[in-house]
């Protein structure tokens, strides 16, 4: 671990209310991790979304940093300082922890990768790449109800075709796909809980969207995928809109992530009402 004042230590049982206080500084850029915590707290069975939490704890005792390891190897971490990750980071590593990519806000972690590649350089990975995202918070509090025409709650008969949708989403964004039956399962309890939507087309379907990463008053719009041939349609628009009406309905602040550089995305997006919020960087690591 980077030498430097304060400490590291995994978040155990006692300390789930203060890592939870921390996060929620900024609930839109940390509500994935926000979500993971509350819903499998820190314990691991060994689930792909569960993992390790570690948190950064400074001189005066104050809690610095926090970062979320999950079991498939992504990393998220929040951070008020290049040390405080550093130190996090290299403490995953010393516990046999390797990452797939590591996210957050990018002058913290350029900093950091610079400390670790200087104090643990057997540690990491080779990097693959990087990649910016934008992380944006609904400014809109109310939807014009025609942009959600055509789009429909999703049902328990859409869910083999989201799956398929899904995997697509997956494949081009990250080369590879979760397995099948472990999107299943994920999808279907989405649709159970009345936070995906559909645009149908025929007896196929268009496009999805859904809100299943959620915490106390906020909801993040993820999944957003729309089938090739019915692009530039309105269609994912016309998803997103059901969602977030529905989210805002419920006096829940609705954020998003995307690619920094996926112009038609920001394009759909700013037209429902989403402003920059914060950027974050994605390190990708070689296998």
């Amino acid at each position: 671990m980077p030498a430097g004042k304060g400490k590291v230590e995994q978040v155990g049982s006692g300390k789930v209310k203060r890592a939870l206080a921390f996060l929620e500084e900024d609930p839109c850029r940390n509500v994935w991790v926000i979500f993971a915590l509350r819903r499998y707290g820190v314990f691991n069975l060994g689930l792909p979304e569960q993992g390790a939490f570690y948190a950064h704890y400074g001189g005066s005792g104050g809690m610095e940093g926090l970062l979320y390891c999950n079991n498939l190897g992504f990393w998220r971490f929040f951070a008020r300082s290049p040390r405080a990750l550093a130190c996090m980071a290299g403490t995953a590593l010393q516990d046999g922890r390797q990452p797939v990519s590591i996210t957050g806000d990018p002058a913290v972690l350029e900093r950091a990768l610079a400390l670790l590649e200087r104090d643990v350089p057997e540690g990491l990975p080779p990097v693959a790449g990087r990649e910016m995202e934008v992380v944006m918070r609904l400014a809109r509090r109310a939807l014009p109800p025609d942009l959600a025409r055509g789009a429909r709650p999703a049902e328990p008969g859409d869910v083999e075709e989201m799956v398929r949708l899904e995997r697509a989403l997956q494949l081009h964004l990250l080369g590879r796909s979760a397995d099948r039956d472990f999107l299943r399962e994920r999808v279907r309890e989405v649709v159970e809980r009345g936070r995906a939507s559909v645009f149908p087309a025929g007896k196929r379907l268009a496009a999805k969207a859904e809100l299943e990463i959620e915490a106390p008053g906020i909801s993040q719009l993820s999944g957003v995928f729309t089938r090739a041939r019915y692009r530039r349609r309105g269609c994912a628009a016309a998803a997103c809109a059901l969602l977030c009406a529905l989210a805002v309905g419920e006096g829940r602040e609705v954020c998003l992530e995307t690619q920094e550089d996926n112009a038609p995305a920001l394009s759909l997006y700013r037209k429902l009402g989403f402003r920059l919020h914060a950027r974050s960087l994605v390190v990708r690591f070689r296998a």
